[in-house]
């Protein structure tokens, strides 16, 4: 079975961003903000252009940017369950842009 294309979806306060990494290992980019995102993160425009920066050194999603999986929200709490999606957001990030 083949690798299927991975939709993430990056928000700022000056654009909405789609990449696709296609199953052929190509990165497209767009800005349809009615696709389906595998992962969203939404936050300041100069944090997540330092978080793709980092790339493969990727460890954790800065606090300030918003992670959404498969369009549902992890929040802060007791349990970690905010933290284990961040933690899971910047792991995929991570193997997309290695």
């Amino acid at each position: 079975m083949g690798r299927k294309s991975f939709v993430l979806g990056f928000k700022t306060e000056n654009e909405d961003l789609t990449l696709t990494f296609t199953k052929d290992n190509i990165v497209l980019l767009g800005d349809d903000k009615s696709s389906t995102h595998n992962i969203d993160f939404e936050g300041p425009e100069e944090q997540i252009l330092a978080m793709l920066s980092d790339g493969g050194n990727l460890r954790s999603i800065p606090d300030s940017i918003r992670v959404r999986l498969g369009g549902r929200e992890f929040p802060e709490d007791m349990l970690g369950t905010g933290k284990m999606a961040r933690d899971t957001a910047a792991k995929k990030l991570r193997s997309l842009i290695e």
